[in-house]
């Protein structure tokens, strides 16, 4: 038994040893195969390609433009909507938040039993701020209280 266990341990340091050896060959041709610091240093510049001193003569696109590019390419299709068709929608959102029809309580309201479980979470040293920041994210009031602290 004690035989098998050290002829399996010298076979895996021969096979270890090999696999090394093999690794070293591989790394010293692709070496070879790299230019070296010196000999990229006797290049002549010229074979370098000249810096861009113009800009681009193509046509310039608008922002909304690259954005609508930037979702073809994301989802693999093209828009056929854009967001001016909801002009109203955005007035009418805009003129609810300046009324402040948006922040009345009626349609923020408490949660009364979060309190004491925020309260045992903060004061239990195992509680995560993760976890913290998703118990207050539940209280809409609590978010809207905490908002109006940072503002100040």
């Amino acid at each position: 038994m004690i035989r098998g266990v050290i002829f399996l341990l010298i076979a895996a340091a021969v096979v270890a040893l090999v696999m090394s050896l093999l690794r070293r060959g591989r790394r010293a041709r692709e070496d070879e195969a790299r230019p070296t610091a010196a000999a990229a240093a006797k290049a002549p510049v010229a074979s370098l390609p000249a810096p861009a001193t113009e800009a681009p003569t193509g046509p310039v696109i608008s922002v909304d433009g690259v954005l609508h590019k930037l979702n073809e390419l994301a989802f693999a299709r093209s828009l056929t909507t854009s967001a001016s068709g909801h002009d109203e929608i955005i007035a009418a959102v805009g003129a609810a938040i300046a009324n402040g029809a948006a922040t009345e309580s009626k349609y923020a309201p408490r949660r009364p039993t979060l309190l004491p479980q925020l309260i045992k979470a903060v004061n239990d040293t195992d509680t995560s701020r993760r976890e913290l920041s998703i118990m207050i994210s539940k209280d809409p009031s609590l978010v809207g209280s905490i908002g109006d602290l940072v503002g100040r």
